[in-house]
């Protein structure tokens, strides 16, 4: 893993560069996977479009979720934009209750995913033969697919790329949220554990030591702070 990490491109200071030298050398080295470079990027789905707008991060339909290391393979987290709670001594309960199953049953207007599986599984079909517009500097849009010509690069209005959403599309996005995102949050490493590792591989990326090294000195700290708290 360690091997792996040093092996990324490390991304470019945007404090240092103009912003047209920024998003070439950041593309120029995002794009190191073809020269055998393993090339990674946070990315998060806020929209069903989001699925396929993986694709333009690197260009590629080669380009894969990969999540965070979980005890039986890997997970990606999940945040909402908004919770609601009701308080046991509301005068309206009822009142109360209609108002967060309107805001839960409909996706019009309400921005993000649908929290009900019906709901998300009837708003993702929506999708379904429509064009995505992606574009290489974020964001993304859907048009309606010209069963003639399909769609070209005419559609675009700035660099990225256009996939059709196809039922399987509909299919994998629904099997990913259920079966590979979410995280309980007490699978998260303590802020002790997590500083350890930052402080070790830190060391590491500036040259000092081998990854094995690291790694019997980050293994060699955190049994000393799991004894500590016994």
């Amino acid at each position: 893993m360690l091997d792996l990490i040093d092996d990324l491109p490390i991304r470019p200071d945007s404090h240092q560069l103009s912003e047209e030298e920024y998003e070439e050398k950041k593309y120029a080295d995002f794009l190191g996977r073809k020269n055998g470079k393993t090339a990674v990027t946070p990315y998060s789905i806020a929209d069903t479009r989001d699925w396929l707008g993986v694709y333009a991060l690197f260009d590629t339909q080669d380009a894969v979720l990969i999540g965070y290391p979980f005890e039986s393979g890997s997970r990606s987290t999940i945040s909402t934009g908004a919770s609601f709670l009701i308080t046991s001594f509301t005068s309206m309960p009822e009142e109360a209750w209609k108002l967060v199953k309107s805001c839960c049953t409909t996706y019009s207007g309400a921005g993000g995913l649908p929290i009900l599986k019906s709901a998300l599984q009837s708003e993702v079909e929506t999708y379904i033969g429509k064009t995505i517009i992606s574009y290489f500097s974020g964001g993304s849009v859907s048009i309606e697919t010209n069963p003639y010509r399909g769609a070209k690069n005419d559609d675009l209005t700035r660099p990225g790329r256009t996939d059709i959403f196809t039922a399987s599309d509909a299919e994998n996005f629904i099997s990913f949220l259920n079966e590979n995102a979410g995280i309980p949050i007490a699978d998260f490493a303590s802020a002790e554990i997590s500083a350890i590792f930052t402080e070790e591989i830190s060391a590491y990326l500036s040259g000092i030591g081998t990854a094995e090294e690291c790694t019997k000195k980050v293994q060699s700290r955190i049994e000393i702070w799991l004894n500590e708290q016994n």
